[in-house]
């Protein structure tokens, strides 16, 4: 469905499936603080995170479990604190 959506915008995208990247959880080390946004984790996140930040437009979508969204994405927004 976002892809239409996306396609439907009519501009350049790129949807990304936060499945399919190697995302850890948060050791809560608090080394991004330390360390000027460098964190511990070695995985797919800083690379996911400069497409963030150079984005001009983001558009989520998730499944809704239980009124909020998924764990997978609750774990992105926990780990974008180093960038």
């Amino acid at each position: 469905m976002l892809q239409k959506v996306l396609d439907a915008i009519g501009v350049d995208s790129e949807l990304v499936r936060i499945s399919e990247l190697d995302i850890k959880f948060c050791l809560g080390c608090l080394n991004c603080m330390k360390k000027q946004g460098k964190c511990a984790i070695k995985d797919d996140v800083p690379e996911f995170l400069e497409k963030l930040l150079a984005a001009k437009v983001i558009v989520v979508a998730s499944p809704n479990y239980y009124y909020t969204v998924s764990s997978l994405i609750k774990n992105v927004i926990d780990r974008s604190i180093s960038s």
